[in-house]
């Protein structure tokens, strides 16, 4: 079912749903595993009223999307982050912030005692995690929101400190400490780059200021391993002067620089950062990391460049899964690519952070005319196969989320999970896949009581 509008990233199963939903007892195609008890919750842009400006997947309201699975059964629930932006825009009736890409001031008469004085949205709509039985809704370089497990606002998160704390939209889990590392950046001053790194019990133990020469840059994701953190300086940076001349603040600066890797002991700090140089690219998301003879090896969905309007380089060519090799001795990369089919969102065993992984599954685009991701992919690191399952060319995969049997011990032992929408009749699935069997297709497919729009980042949550 096609929904026009003027803007793609609002038509289409981008549009936007409005009612908040609790639907029990959701039809399912096919056996759901009835050893599987948690919550598959997935965040995403979904702007609340109509936008003056819109730029997916930039900006927006933060819907979650929760689909609880317990005995076999199945259960719906979605909900609004309810952020001071959004309460804002609901007192003022309509929608008063403009685009990360053209930001307009606001009129701060209009903004709620809980919104931010920025000239930009906190929509909270990137991610959603879970630690020490706290859920947060992330948003890009600014403070976190903490929802209830029935996904209900609580509203800023403060961590036990006295102001909101800032996070990104990527946190790592150090399976071996139970501790969480995260990352922020600031859009207007140094320091650019913040690590934090909180305890198993969510308190806060350390933070790390970082400043990088030039202009503050984009670093929406980054990784761990068992003893150091790797932070992307990639050439992404927002440089606000650039409004008064009508142009774009966010830019791609590949062409004057390139990318360099930022190596950091757990136990150092920012004078322990070793930083390696590297062609001109760009990293939204990170596979996993770990370290094998000195090297640190890594995957993720590799951009060229980014075209955010006015670049000479023209459109971008879609990101592909690359694998890179950092010699920490002689600070060299050397890199090579798995396929060349378009993917993004890789994901892997989240158990296994920073510690040596083999599976990454990603939504990819097959068959001619596909627009969208339409496909499963699973790549094997050590072998290079690659297995796939495609749906229609007009349908869309959502970001993949690697679900583990409850008593498995083995990387694949377990199912790969992800929203579904088929366009056809215009209804989404939460679909399993056996890990082991991505190309023998679904194993079942949990019905939504509605469609779910496209959307961004999903977690599991196992019950206990």
């Amino acid at each position: 079912m096609k929904r026009a509008h003027d803007n793609p990233y609002l038509g289409g199963n981008y549009a936007p749903v409005h009612d908040e939903l609790q639907v029990d007892n959701l039809e399912v195609a096919g056996t759901l595993p009835d050893c599987l008890s948690g919550v598959y919750m997935r965040n995403g842009p979904n702007p609340y009223f109509e936008p003056i400006a819109y730029q997916y997947p930039f900006e927006g309201d933060g819907m979650i999307h929760a689909v609880t699975l317990r005995n076999g059964k199945a259960s719906y629930r979605n909900r609004f982050v309810m952020t001071g932006s959004l309460k804002s825009e609901i007192g003022a009736g309509k929608a008063i912030y403009g685009s990360v890409l053209s930001p307009i001031p606001v009129d701060p008469t209009l903004q709620h005692p809980d919104d931010t004085p920025d000239p930009m949205k906190n929509g909270a709509f990137i991610n959603v995690i879970r630690h020490a039985g706290i859920y947060l809704a992330l948003e890009e370089a600014a403070p976190a929101h903490e929802i209830t497990a029935d996904l209900e606002t609580v509203g800023w998160w403060r961590g036990g400190e006295d102001a909101p704390i800032p996070m990104n939209a990527h946190a790592r889990l150090d399976p071996e400490t139970g501790e969480l590392w995260t990352l922020t950046y600031d859009i207007e001053s140094a320091p650019y780059v913040t690590l934090r790194l909180f305890g198993a019990d969510f308190a806060l133990k350390r933070t790390i200021p970082i400043d990088l020469p030039g202009l503050p840059t984009m670093m929406h994701d980054f990784m761990i391993t068992q003893g150091h953190v790797v932070l992307c300086h990639g050439p992404v940076d927002f440089d606000w002067s650039a409004m008064e001349r009508g142009a774009s603040p966010l830019y791609w600066a590949g062409d004057d620089r390139g990318t360099r890797y930022g190596i950091m002991p757990k136990n150092g700090d920012a004078k322990d950062l070793i930083w390696v140089e590297d062609e001109a690219h760009f990293v939204f998301h990170f596979a996993n990391a770990f370290e094998k003879g000195g090297k640190i090896l890594f995957d993720y969905a590799h951009h060229g460049w980014l075209d955010f309007g006015g670049s000479s380089k023209g459109e971008a060519p879609p990101p592909r899964l690359q694998h890179v090799e950092i010699d920490l001795a002689a600070r060299t990369t050397t890199r090579h690519g798995w396929s060349d089919q378009a993917c993004e969102f890789p994901r892997f065993d989240d158990r296994r952070d920073g510690l040596p992984t083999r599976y990454i599954y990603c939504p990819t685009a097959l068959g001619d005319g596909a627009e969208q991701f339409n496909a499963l992919m699973r790549t094997d690191t050590k072998t290079g196969d690659i297995t796939t399952f495609a749906f229609q060319v007009s349908d869309s995969v959502g970001e993949p989320v690697f679900v583990p049997r409850p008593d498995g011990t083995e990387e694949d032992d377990g199912w790969v999970v992800a929203f579904v929408y088929h366009e056809s009749d215009d209804t989404s699935d939460l679909t399993l896949w056996d890990a082991r069997g991505i190309a023998d297709g679904p194993v079942c497919a949990v019905h939504m009581p509605r469609r779910v729009p496209e959307g961004l980042h999903a977690n599991w949550m196992p019950d206990g």
